[in-house]
């Protein structure tokens, strides 16, 4: 007596599912490993650095020409408005921020801003400590529990940037 006996082929239903399981799994751990959105923050967190230097080296060429510091900056962390804010009336929408446009197009291309910054805001600050004439520039929205804060310091003709 002959069997009738069919080989199809192809996979099994069950050699399917093993392989797309060890799929997901590898790539789950691939992620674990990778941290793509603590890559990113890093990223972000570059960027600021980048921004604060920016900002310092503008406030440094304007008190190395003008002999003073920007008017506005005091001695209490003010945040920066971002170069969107327009003068509407003789009045700018910058009211509570620091208008450091005058920078602008001279020291500066445009003020920062942080990607993470709403409305106005720059997401950044600065602060003027008159008795060690020293300015501190900081990220107000960095990321991964980090602190980007960077000083100019003013001594007779020498500047120090830390």
């Amino acid at each position: 007596m002959k069997q009738n006996s069919y080989r199809y082929p192809g996979f099994t239903l069950l050699e399917t599912l093993l392989v797309v399981t060890m799929i997901i799994i590898v790539a789950g751990g691939m992620l674990v490993v990778i941290r793509p959105n603590q890559r990113f923050a890093q990223a972000r967190n570059n960027q600021r650095r980048i921004d604060i230097q920016k900002i310092e080296s503008a406030i440094t060429q304007y008190r190395l020409q003008e002999g003073e510091y920007p008017p506005g900056i005091a001695e209490i962390y003010q945040e920066i408005c971002a170069t969107s804010s327009e003068v509407v009336g003789g009045l700018t929408d910058c009211q509570s921020l620091l208008d450091l446009r005058l920078l602008i197009p001279t020291y500066l291309e445009s003020i920062p801003q942080d990607e993470n910054a709403t409305g106005i805001n720059s997401g950044y600050s600065v602060l003027l400590e008159i008795d060690r004439d020293k300015v501190r520039v900081q990220s107000i929205l960095a990321e991964l529990n980090q602190i980007i804060v960077t000083f100019i310091q003013f001594h007779q003709k020498y500047l120090y940037i830390t």
